[in-house]
């Protein structure tokens, strides 16, 4: 009897990894203007979102971060990521950073940092934040104004927020700290970001369930340490390639991804009825919690633990997105 209950085990789950892949859809292809790609993070997602931008410059406009830091802040270090990047951020010495981005930059690890200078960027931190110290933004803000062009850095430092997403209505009290780390602070980041990378917008509508979809992550980042699948926003104009689209990354933080949060991250942070009312395709891709890595959290990788090339392009994670992005424009890419 214990035998067949097994094997009756074992064919449930089958039948059950079966169903879930076929779930899947394909990441689609869309009607891409390659020159408005854009990308954002919180907090994990937000280090990431920045490395991600200075590392492919030629081909990402702009970058939205929520408590994060500068590139290449932990240096390869999970004690530096933290202590100066995360709660001692007097200790972050930026011509060191900006040495190191160019070092890279020199030997074609990462896309020319000339390319910066056109860039629009826009920080946020909130002056309750007890996990990110809001020094690390200012330091952000010193890293970015090395490169980007005067009037292109958008700053939102103000408001008493907690640790986390701020939005209008959604998640929990703006100073309480905790899942899903989306905060109902009465303030729009969602619009403030996509709409520094792209000028006004208009109005956001009421997104529809059925254009956001699961596609399969794997196919893009073996070994990267992401889950099997991520989420992807498809506007209903941008699904017949006729109307040209922008595109935008939406990266989440530690303990916020579909394991932990579900689809919270995806669904209540604003960003898909903005994007339904101004063809905006919207990738969340989503990382996975390995005890094994060190990263029980779910975070994505700005410290190293898939590999010390985690901040320039060969990076695991960052090479899996790109390849996304690469996918979603109709360009080939190569893991």
């Amino acid at each position: 009897f214990d035998r067949m209950a097994a094997v009756l085990t074992l064919w449930i789950a089958a039948l059950t990894a079966v169903a879930a892949a076929q779930s899947l859809h394909d990441l689609p292809v869309c009607n891409v203007n390659t020159s408005a790609i854009s990308v954002s993070g919180l907090s994990a997602g937000a280090f990431m979102a920045v490395q991600f931008h200075v590392a492919f410059s030629s081909s990402v406009m702009a970058a939205g971060v929520i408590a994060g830091g500068p590139y290449y802040c932990a240096q390869d270090e999970f004690t530096t990521a933290l202590t100066e990047c995360m709660t001692l951020p007097e200790g972050i010495n930026i011509e060191a950073l900006v040495a190191a981005t160019e070092r890279f930059a020199s030997s074609s690890k990462i896309d020319a940092t000339s390319n910066l200078a056109r860039a629009r960027v826009y920080l946020y931190s909130g002056s309750k934040d007890t996990v990110v110290n809001p020094g690390g933004m200012h330091k952000l803000q010193q890293y970015y104004t090395h490169y980007v062009t005067s009037g292109n850095i958008q700053t939102e430092f103000s408001i008493a927020s907690q640790h986390g997403f701020p939005t209008v209505d959604e998640g929990i009290e703006c100073t309480r700290l905790g899942e899903p780390f989306i905060l109902k602070c009465n303030y729009n980041a969602a619009l403030q970001i996509l709409q520094n990378a792209y000028g006004p917008l208009q109005p956001a509508v009421d997104p529809i369930a059925a254009n956001l979809q699961k596609f399969d992550q794997s196919q893009f980042g073996p070994g990267a340490s992401l889950l099997p699948e991520g989420y992807v926003y498809v506007p209903t104009a941008c699904q017949n390639r006729s109307t040209l689209c922008r595109l935008h990354v939406a990266l989440h933080g530690c303990e916020q991804s579909t394991e932990f949060v579900q689809t919270q991250f995806v669904e209540e942070t604003g960003y898909n009825g903005i994007a339904e009312a101004n063809n905006i395709v919207i990738i969340y891709p989503q990382s996975a919690k390995d005890i094994l890595k060190d990263n029980p959290n779910g975070c994505f990788d700005w410290w190293g633990y898939t590999g010390s090339d985690y901040a320039v392009q060969s990076g695991k994670q960052m090479a899996a997105i790109k390849a996304m992005v690469d996918h979603v424009t109709g360009k080939a890419h190569t893991l």
